[in-house]
């Protein structure tokens, strides 16, 4: 519905000879991704092209976020390839959608080559990059894997309670590392509750 009325703003504009940028053409992406019209998003985005109107990084990853939403990886990944090819470096936030979309589709080993290609790429990944690379080993049950990621997020930001949340699901899952458990279960009460 909002989406809809976007969309008559937009050709209203083009009536009345006013010229829709970046911006505007961004915030009607995403509320295409918004509405899981996914090919709306996309035809969004052809006109954006036609209308000779220069896409940003933000552009893509509205584009990568609404593929995620609504579940089509490969579009996803198509936007990530179509973003480079445009001369656009994906930042943390594309990189930790993708990570997502490697949830979705249970393949750790993408969502790692994903990590890595950030770190290599200079770009330093966030808590949520971590917590999305948890959550992966979480669904595909790759307790060692969850307790490295777990060690080197603790190394360079504070694990926070998701993270802690992801981690301990996985654990009592998996109750073959019960002292591992008991670890993660310990520090994420002294962190997070308060005795009073």
């Amino acid at each position: 519905k909002d989406l809809d009325r976007a969309m008559e703003v937009l050709t209203l504009m083009k009536k009345d000879g006013v010229t829709a940028n970046t911006k505007t053409f961004n915030s009607l992406i995403n509320a295409a991704g918004a509405a899981q019209r996914l090919d709306a998003a996309f035809e969004i985005y052809e006109a954006m092209k036609r209308a000779e109107v220069k896409p940003d990084s933000y552009t893509h990853n509205v584009l990568i976020s609404a593929s995620v939403q609504c579940r089509a990886s490969d579009r996803a990944f198509g936007v990530l390839r179509e973003m480079e090819s445009q001369g656009f470096q994906p930042d943390a936030c594309s990189y930790n959608t993708l990570i997502k979309v490697c949830g979705q589709q249970k393949d750790l080993p993408r969502a790692l080559e994903l990590y890595e290609t950030m770190v290599s790429r200079g770009i330093r990944p966030t808590r949520i990059t971590y917590n999305g690379l948890l959550t992966v080993c979480n669904i595909v049950g790759n307790v060692p894997e969850a307790m490295r990621i777990l060690q080197e997020l603790r190394t360079t930001h504070r694990p926070d309670q998701v993270s802690f949340n992801i981690v301990l699901e996985l654990l009592s899952r998996d109750h073959e590392d019960e002292d591992a458990f008991i670890e993660v279960f310990g520090e994420s009460q002294r962190r997070f509750c308060r005795i009073r």
